[in-house]
């Protein structure tokens, strides 16, 4: 069952910040996370990867090796110049062992373009061992570069943070590299540091201090009005430990805002199963927040916070779920995903990890109310299948021209289900999301994750493909799984295209690489995984 609340609001146009932007010839850039600002997760310029040529030709290309395991979706830019190399398609491609790797993105070739290493264990410097930080780990192994970075394509330049060890002592640092060298720029790096005021848990003399060791820089970064936004969450909830978000100017590098989600309290990690922040057109940036103190004053655990980047950063707005008291004690994180923006209009949509879905009005997220009655919409995926539950890998949008746009989500225990967009549902020209007319794979993912999407399509509206990437047998939490990427028909009722277990001697993906979805550009998939490689699918022939 659904909930609804209609009522007069303000309305300010949401558009989409698209980082996925055509280039010649019908080539793209994917820049940021999840393709865009609003994280709609979809490529609509794509015209060769089609439903049709999909299931004639669709398979395994090439794989190209890197040095460990892929926790951060892969960049592109498209017709980049590297000096004395020519013009490519170029991927770039980040590691946990702290590794940065610039590929032609069309190209088997196993050779970098350039690549550049943040560690010399020769020296002392090396990624920080999980088990330095846990010993129940859903890291495996080491700790370097574990979110997407993301891309200024006016100054060329990547903006990363990778995590050492040096003899004995931690480090965080900001690299921001020119896209064509892997060159530092001017300022660059930048040690990560900060302290804010507060008596919470872990404070000494009534200020807490960010904790390189502790603090799991999962989010993607994110830019907005010049500054480089960056968050944390924890490892396994070790702690002591708290959220944090830290402003950059990009330009300088120089630490422009710093707060922390529960100053006064404890825990309130943003992790978001690594989505980076929703931007809207106004420059106001979300985050969910998990587990953590709420006091609606300067502790905001289980709630979806809006920030200004005015002046300064701060919170201004926020939504928290009249149950985040029960979500704090059965460790049901609100924020177990990001917060996807539907363009064109003030709805956002998120999940949490006890699998329901809400809809926010992000020009006036509402606080906290008895029944959620402040949220445009919500309602538990148990309704469309009662064997759902958690919602990690979050919605993808088809915005689709002239016809009804739809929102797709794979839960944990769920097919991926397609739900038509109502534009006026809430009034108002509030969008909310029709169940009554769900449609359904027959593909589930029984197990941990739950499905990771991306969307292709053509500009015209006229085919769409929604690929899911999962865990294909066992494990996925705390440790490797076998993985398995499928391509559905987003016109024909999400029927199922091709999979790379059909022919698996040829086209298996190896070990998941959870919470990281599919890059679709130029005619190719590109999918992260934690077998040391990227694989690279396309029409065969």
């Amino acid at each position: 069952m659904s909930r609804f609340l209609r009522k007069p609001l303000s309305r300010s146009i949401v558009l989409m910040s698209f980082a996925c932007m055509t280039a010649a010839f019908g080539q793209v850039n994917i820049l940021t996370q999840r393709y865009d600002n609003s994280r709609t997760g979809a490529n609509l310029s794509e015209t060769v990867l089609t439903p049709t040529s999909v299931a004639s030709s669709f398979g395994k290309l090439f794989t190209l090796p890197v040095d460990g395991a892929i926790y951060a979706q892969p960049l592109l830019v498209s017709n980049l110049s590297i000096p004395g190399k020519g013009t490519h398609n170029v991927l770039f491609v980040v590691t946990m062992n702290d590794v940065v790797y610039a590929f032609d993105a069309d190209s088997s070739s196993t050779t970098p373009l350039w690549t550049v290493s943040f560690v010399n264990p020769a020296a002392g410097i090396t990624p920080v061992p999980i088990t330095d930080i846990t010993v129940a780990a859903n890291i495996q192994d080491n700790v370097g570069i574990e979110s997407t970075p993301v891309i200024d394509l006016p100054s060329n330049t990547l903006y990363l943070v990778a995590r050492t060890k040096e003899n004995g002592a931690y480090y965080q640092r900001i690299h921001a590299l020119d896209i064509t060298t892997g060159a530092e720029r001017t300022n660059s790096p930048v040690i990560i540091s900060g302290s804010v005021a507060g008596t919470g848990n872990g404070a000494v003399n009534n200020r807490l201090t960010f904790d390189p060791l502790l603090g799991n820089q999962r989010t993607g970064l994110a830019i907005a009005s010049h500054q480089l936004l960056i968050a944390w969450a924890s490892h396994e909830d070790f702690g002591p430990y708290h959220g944090w978000v830290m402003s950059y100017d990009i330009t300088t590098l120089r630490q422009t805002g710093i707060i922390c989600t529960t100053p006064n309290g404890t825990n309130g990690g943003i992790w978001m199963s690594s989505w980076a922040p929703a931007v809207d057109s106004s420059n106001f940036v979300y985050y969910t927040v998990g587990n953590g103190t709420w006091d609606a004053r300067r502790n905001f655990g289980e709630s979806v916070i809006k920030l200004s980047l005015s002046e300064r950063l701060g919170i201004v707005d926020f939504f928290t779920p009249a149950n985040w008291n029960a979500l704090n004690g059965n460790d049901d994180d609100f924020g177990s995903t990001g917060l996807m923006l539907i363009p064109g209009s003030n709805t956002a949509v998120t999940g949490t990890k006890k699998g329901l879905i809400y809809l926010v009005n992000t020009a006036k997220l509402g606080w906290e109310k008895t029944s959620d009655l402040q949220s445009v919409q919500w309602f538990d995926m148990r309704d469309l299948n009662q064997y759902a539950y958690s919602a990690k890998g979050g919605p993808v949008y088809w915005n689709r021209p002239g016809s009804t746009s739809m929102v797709y989500i794979q839960n944990e225990g769920d097919p991926v289900h397609g739900l038509p967009v109502l534009p006026n549902g809430g009034g108002l020209g509030i969008p909310t999301l029709d169940l009554s007319n769900a449609q359904a794979s027959y593909n589930y993912s029984p197990y941990f994750g739950g499905g990771v999407l991306a969307l292709s399509g053509d500009p015209a509206g006229q085919h769409a493909i929604v690929w899911s990437s999962t865990c294909y047998s066992g494990g996925g939490g705390d440790s490797y799984c076998p993985g398995i990427l499928r391509a559905l028909d987003a016109t024909n009722g999400l029927s199922s295209l091709w999979d790379s277990e059909a022919n698996s001697t040829q086209d298996r993906v190896g070990n998941w690489a959870k919470f990281v979805p599919p890059v679709v550009a130029n005619g190719k998939v590109y999918l992260a995984t934690f077998s040391n490689q990227l694989v690279v699918y396309g029409l065969t022939k």
